[in-house]
Formats: structure tokens, C-alpha cells, sequence
């Protein structure tokens, strides 16, 4: 798929200098005038691109996990005991506590081990290019940021 949209805006393989693939649907290749950002999740590619020579800056900071799965939680185990002492039968309420709480125990165990991600953002005038990175690729990401230290700097 990314070779496809390559060779769709007659990218060569000898202008590629720096390639990070984030994950299998995001790339970032730096070629020697511009970074593009291919997004490939839905049926059409997005593709965002920035002049090298017009970079302004960068940011690459912790992206905040969202906390309303945690708040959903809390609020489930305490609807759980509301319903348990409201409900008139005591099957019932014995089985509708049961389910909202294993419900509300999945979306806190799902918010405690969702790895936290990074937010990689290309500032270039009043266009920002804004990449989701994950752990595993944060090495390879400092790597790339370095090398646009020393080109667009320079």
C-alpha cells in the first residue's frame, strides 16, 4: 500500500534519505526537500507533506491517556452498588451488580494498561503535521528528529 502511494506521487526509492514506519497504516519519509506523513488507515491514503526548508519547529511530548474510561469505571462500580441495594429482587440485583461491576473492573484494568503514546508535532507557519508514536518506535523517531536538527538548521 505505501509503495503504491509512492510511486503515486513520484517518490523514488533514491529520494528517500529517513523513512520511520509508525505502525503498519502511518509512514513518515523525509526525502530531500520535503517530510511527508502517509496515513493509510481508511480506504483512501491521507497524505500530509512539509517543505524541509520551512520547518519552523517541532514538539514531540507524552500524549495523555484519556481518563473517561477510568471515570466510567468508578461511576459503574458505584451505579453497581446503587442497583444492588435499590432492585426489589435479590436475583436481579445480585446478577445486574455482578455484570456492571466485572464491566466497570475491564474498562479500569483497559485504562491502567493502555501504553502511553507520544505525540510527535511538525510546526512549518500555520501548518502542523500531528503523528501518534508509539513506544516501540520512539528511538528511531528521536534518530529522525535529530537528522532535520542538522539538515534545516544548517
Amino acid at each position: 500500500m505505501k509503495n503504491d502511494i509512492i510511486s503515486n506521487f513520484n517518490i523514488s526509492k533514491e529520494d528517500i534519505l529517513r523513512e520511520l514506519e509508525i505502525d503498519k497504516n502511518n509512514h513518515l519519509i523525509i526525502t530531500k526537500f520535503f517530510i511527508y506523513h502517509i496515513d493509510s488507515k481508511n480506504k483512501e491514503a491521507q497524505i500530509s507533506s512539509i517543505k524541509i526548508s520551512s520547518i519552523d519547529g517541532y514538539n514531540l511530548s507524552m500524549k495523555n491517556k484519556n481518563s473517561s474510561q477510568f471515570y466510567w469505571s468508578i461511576l459503574g462500580i458505584v451505579s453497581a452498588v446503587g442497583f444492588w441495594q435499590l432492585s426489589s429482587n435479590i436475583l436481579i440485583a445480585t446478577i445486574g451488580g455482578i455484570f456492571i461491576t466485572l464491566i466497570s473492573i475491564l474498562l479500569a484494568i483497559d485504562y491502567w494498561f493502555t501504553p502511553e503514546n507520544f505525540l510527535l508535532k511538525l510546526f512549518s507557519g500555520t501548518d502542523i503535521i500531528s503523528i501518534k508514536i508509539h513506544k516501540e518506535v520512539l528511538g528511531k523517531c528521536k534518530e529522525i528528529l535529530s537528522y532535520l536538527n542538522e539538515t534545516s538548521i544548517n
